[in-house]
């Protein structure tokens, strides 16, 4: 276990590295103040260091105005703890991804142990996640990491039946992002459909459904401060509204011209069928994390951002790494890897509409 758990986070950190120096040669910025992150601090990570140095508006704002209250604070709040150690966005912002890195990987493991699979699985299933194109995100300054290590936390919490963990792991996750309650209550109806109705109201099982109670207590305590800044409760709802989430289903990314979003339609749309695959194979078990987490962003959300939501859905990966062995092959992920890297790069070089 502990040998394949240092290979595996030696592997996450090697790449992590990997993809701050290869941003850097492609785009080079002035090291001074923090500004060798300078590609990890754009789209999302501009919102996070708007509120990492101004906080949240002191007034609501236009209908189609972007604001930060459309972004969750327990990213921010984070990295405003780590200030008054490391005084920047750039640099907080760096230690709290190498803090996440060694939880993300820490979880998997504790994750996959509860569910009877061995190290070499979660080793294999830490290389799978970090090599996926668009993966890259996992090491951007976004909240992918801080999502899918609170994840991978509370369904180890929830397979462990620890009251207080998964209790405050509902509400940290519902604080991370919009998803975090979709995720959360996904994760209340799994465990729902596993006892008999007869006995939800039973002591045991009520320890176990109650703590669930923490996501909607997540999400009221952000809509509390809303209230509390400017007289709107769930102004971070409306306020999504000013993203003009435009081309929502694959097929309607061809009705641009422009190739990237094209692109971006195909890769959504194998994702959406390897994601549906995935829940077919689960054949009951984690189909209510699956398809909810699958097909609702493409409802709500764009064909830009689906890599990004798929990303985080890891039941998906989990489950086609036991039924494929070739996913485990180095040379398998090699490639999978140079598909990662060279949106990364692409996205450096254009800057344009593969990250949102």
């Amino acid at each position: 276990m502990k040998h394949s758990f240092r290979k595996a986070l030696l592997f996450t950190l090697g790449i992590k590295v990997l993809f701050y120096v290869f941003g850097y040669l492609l785009r080079p910025d002035p090291i001074n103040q923090g500004l060798f992150f300078n590609v990890f601090m754009e789209n999302d990570s501009y919102w996070y260091k708007h509120i990492f140095d101004h906080g949240y508006p002191l007034k609501v704002p236009g209908y189609w105005e972007q604001s930060s209250f459309a972004f969750f604070p327990l990213y921010p709040i984070l990295l405003k703890g780590l200030a008054w150690i490391f005084s920047s966005f750039a640099h907080s912002a760096f230690a709290l991804s190498l803090c996440l890195s060694f939880l993300w990987v820490k979880g998997i493991f504790k994750y996959m142990d509860s569910m009877g699979k061995s190290a070499s699985d979660a080793f294999w299933l830490v290389a799978l996640l970090q090599c996926i194109p668009f993966h890259y995100f996992f090491h951007m300054f976004y909240t992918e990491l801080l999502f899918s290590t609170l994840l991978f936390w509370l369904m180890y919490s929830i397979q462990k039946a620890r009251f207080m963990a998964v209790f405050s792991l509902c509400i940290l996750i519902a604080a991370s992002r919009p998803t975090g309650l979709l995720f959360a209550f996904t994760l209340f109806l799994t465990l729902l459909i596993q006892i008999h109705p007869s006995q939800w109201l039973s002591k045991p099982n009520l320890k176990r459904l109650l703590p669930f109670i923490g996501a909607p207590i997540g999400i009221g305590l952000y809509a509390s401060y809303c209230y509390a800044r400017v007289g709107r409760a769930f102004i971070f709802r409306e306020n999504m509204s000013a993203w003009q989430r435009d081309y929502c289903w694959p097929w309607e990314s061809f009705e641009t011209s422009r190739i990237e979003l094209q692109y971006l339609g195909i890769y959504a749309a194998i994702l959406l069928l390897i994601g549906l695959y995935a829940a077919y194979l689960n054949k009951g078990k984690n189909l209510f994390i699956i398809l909810p987490n699958l097909i609702l962003p493409l409802c709500t959300g764009t064909v830009t951002s689906y890599p990004r939501y798929v990303s985080v859905n890891h039941p998906i990966f989990e489950k086609l790494l036991a039924k494929f062995r070739f996913l485990r092959n180095p040379w398998f992920l090699a490639l999978l890897f140079l598909g990662n890297i060279a949106t990364f790069a692409y996205w450096v070089l254009v800057h344009d509409v593969l990250s949102y």
